[in-house]
């Protein structure tokens, strides 16, 4: 009765090979979620500075040691691909729920959004919304969570898409370009 009322649905989706050509796996839904319905909770993990995620070479220190040459960057951590940030902020945010992580981007045929919970006080604090990055680097426990959304009827089986968005999607066909097996 208590997660009747209160708990959020974990296995609305499970992971299995996408359907879109080279991109691994996707999340499929495991049951019809109706328009509007909840497709899966995403609790968030945040990372105040994103520039935490960068990988650095290494050379070696005035005693021999190894150190990171802050001077050259030369990748970032994997987890920044399953972040949501802006290009003006420092702040990532990283959703820790099961299977969200296989959802992929699709701009035309989506059937999911994202939206700030709305019925989750004890776990989700609405006025962190409102507070400084600032604010959240001084924060050690989660707080803040992110529901992903029907924005029509998922048949069971069927593959859940979101739109990353147009930023997202140039810097994805600029990859395609340049990569090279």
């Amino acid at each position: 009765e208590y997660l009747e009322e209160h708990g959020k649905c974990v296995d609305n989706i499970v992971p299995q090979q996408s359907t879109i050509p080279h991109a691994g796996r996707g999340a499929f839904a495991t049951r019809v979620i109706p328009k509007g319905g909840l497709v899966a909770p995403a609790p968030l993990v945040h990372i105040a500075d994103k520039s935490k995620t960068k990988m650095y070479a290494e050379t070696k220190g005035p005693t021999g040691n190894i150190i990171r040459d802050e001077e050259k960057v030369v990748h970032k951590q994997i987890i920044l691909n399953y972040c949501f940030g802006h290009p003006n902020s420092t702040l990532l945010l990283f959703p820790y729920s099961s299977n969200v992580v296989y959802i992929n981007h699709h701009s035309t045929e989506y059937n999911a959004k994202l939206r700030w919970t709305n019925d989750f006080d004890f776990y989700h604090h609405k006025d962190w919304l409102e507070k400084s990055v600032d604010f959240l680097e001084d924060q050690w426990t989660a707080g803040l969570m992110l529901e992903y959304v029907a924005t029509r009827d998922i048949q069971p089986g069927e593959e859940v898409f979101i739109d990353y968005g147009e930023e997202w999607q140039k810097a994805w066909d600029e990859h395609v370009k340049k990569w090279e097996p």
